[in-house]
């Protein structure tokens, strides 16, 4: 939800991933294009982790901490699932 001068206007998950994506694209591009063959490199391996972060995004919004009522993802299965995500980016 995002509030302008007291009205509220929702956005669909669809809208407000692609404006996280396209930000987080231009900002690792930007990034990249600005670093030495060293911070490259470092670009590269944390790649990862940006994505094991939006994947966790994704599934919180599905959860208990999103909008949706009841969740799609109920207690154990969220944590469950994240707990998998995390292991499988991380091995």
């Amino acid at each position: 939800m995002i509030a302008f001068g007291g009205s509220a206007r929702f956005e669909t998950l669809s809208v407000e991933s692609l404006k996280l994506n396209a930000t987080l694209i231009t900002f690792s591009l930007a990034l990249w294009w600005l670093s030495t063959p060293i911070g490259r490199q470092h670009i590269q391996r944390s790649a990862g982790l940006v994505c094991l972060l939006l994947a966790a995004l994704l599934l919180s919004y599905y959860g208990e901490s999103g909008p949706l009522k009841p969740p799609a993802l109920a207690f154990p299965q969220s944590d469950l699932l994240e707990l998998v995500l995390g292991i499988g980016f991380y091995s």
